[in-house]
C-alpha cells in the first residue's frame, strides 16, 4: 500500500490506444479523483498525437499539481515527435537531431560491391492518335520571347509603345514547325495529357505514371491543314484582346512510346491514351482547361489514310 498523499502514475504507449494504464494507490481524499481524470485525459492525448513507444514513471508527492506535471511531460513528447529528440524522455533523452535517418544509427551501409542492380528491359510501341475536335495551337512566339528577354536584361530600358498587330504573322507564329518546315506539335503535351488522366484511374498515381512511359521526340510531325482562327480573349480577366491562332480541323499524330517491361502493357498504354484524349486533350482550350478543343482517340494507320493524309 502506498503512503497517504503519494501517487505513482505510469503511462505506457504501445501499438494501440488501449495500451495505457494509470497505476498507483491513493488513500483518503476524493479531491484526488478529479486529478486522476485529468491524468487520463492528457495521457490519451499524448497517445493520439504526441508520444512514441516507451514507459514513463512519474512519482508525484503530496501537494503536487498533477495537471501541471503532465503538461511538462507532454512537452517532452511533443519534442520527441517533432524530431528534437528520439524518442525523448521515453528513452532517457536519447537524441535524434534534424532529419537524420534513424535507421543509419542501427544499420551499417552495405559495401558498394554487394549492391545488386536489376536489369531494366524496355519496349517501344508506335500508336496513332486522331483528332475528334479541332486542335488549337498557341506557341509562345520567338518575338515575344525576345521582347521578354530584352526587358529582363535591360537591353530596352525605355518603354516602347505597343506594336501594331499583324494577324497573319501572329497566326504563323502560333504553330510549331519541324526543321524541314512541316507542321509539328510537342511530344511532351501528350505525356502531360496521359499523366493528367491518371486522376481518373484507381491504383495509378500521377507521380508513378511519370516514370512508367516516355513519349519519344521533341516536336512530332502533325498531319493536317491549318486555318486561321480569331478569338476575343480576356487578359487576367480584365482587358480584352484579339488572338489569331492556327487551328487544325482534322489532324493526326504518330506517337513513339517507350515503356519499361513489367510496367504498363501496350494495351494499358492505349487505354490511358484513349482516356486522356477524352478527359484532358492537348492544345489551347482543351477539356482539362474547361474547353472542348484538342480531343483525340487512338486510331489506326488505315483511319489516318482515310482522312486523306499522306503517310
Amino acid at each position: 500500500m502506498a503512503q497517504f498523499g503519494y501517487v505513482l502514475t505510469a503511462m505506457h504507449f504501445g501499438m494501440t490506444a488501449t495500451d495505457l494504464w494509470i497505476g498507483g494507490i491513493i488513500e483518503a481524499a476524493p479531491k484526488y479523483l478529479n486529478s486522476i481524470r485529468y491524468t487520463i485525459r492528457y495521457a490519451v492525448l499524448a497517445r493520439l498525437g504526441t508520444a512514441r513507444q516507451g514507459l514513463v514513471l512519474c512519482h508525484l508527492s503530496h501537494g503536487s499539481n498533477l495537471r501541471g506535471a503532465f503538461c511538462m511531460l507532454l512537452q517532452n513528447f511533443v519534442k520527441a515527435r517533432r524530431g528534437e529528440a528520439w524518442p525523448g524522455a521515453a528513452r532517457y533523452g536519447t537524441v535524434r537531431q534534424g532529419p537524420k535517418n534513424i535507421w543509419r544509427m542501427y544499420m551499417a551501409e552495405k559495401d558498394i560491391s554487394e549492391i545488386s542492380i536489376p536489369d531494366v528491359e524496355s519496349q517501344k510501341m508506335d500508336i496513332w492518335v486522331i483528332g475528334d475536335t479541332p486542335l488549337l495551337c498557341h506557341k509562345f512566339s520567338e518575338s515575344m520571347i525576345q521582347e521578354i528577354l530584352d526587358k529582363q536584361t535591360g537591353d530596352k530600358p525605355t518603354k516602347i509603345g505597343r506594336k501594331p498587330k499583324d494577324p497573319e504573322q501572329e497566326y504563323i507564329d502560333s504553330m510549331y514547325y519541324l526543321p524541314n518546315g512541316e507542321y509539328g506539335f510537342p511530344a511532351a503535351n501528350f505525356k502531360q495529357s496521359v499523366v493528367g488522366a491518371c486522376r481518373n484511374v484507381d491504383g495509378l498515381s500521377m507521380v508513378r505514371a511519370k516514370t512508367l512511359f516516355f513519349v519519344l521526340g521533341d516536336i512530332l510531325k502533325l498531319y493536317g491543314n491549318p486555318r486561321m482562327r480569331r478569338d476575343v480573349v480576356r487578359l487576367n480577366g480584365k482587358s480584352a484582346d484579339i488572338r489569331f491562332r492556327g487551328e487544325f480541323p482534322k489532324w493526326a499524330i504518330k506517337l513513339s512510346i517507350k515503356m519499361a517491361v513489367g510496367g504498363l502493357s501496350p494495351t494499358q498504354m492505349a487505354g490511358l491514351l484513349q482516356l486522356a484524349g477524352q478527359t484532358q486533350g492537348v492544345g489551347d482550350w482543351r477539356p482539362e482547361k474547361g474547353g472542348s478543343m484538342g480531343m483525340y482517340h487512338v486510331g489506326s494507320e488505315e483511319e489516318v489514310s482515310a482522312l486523306g493524309f499522306e503517310i
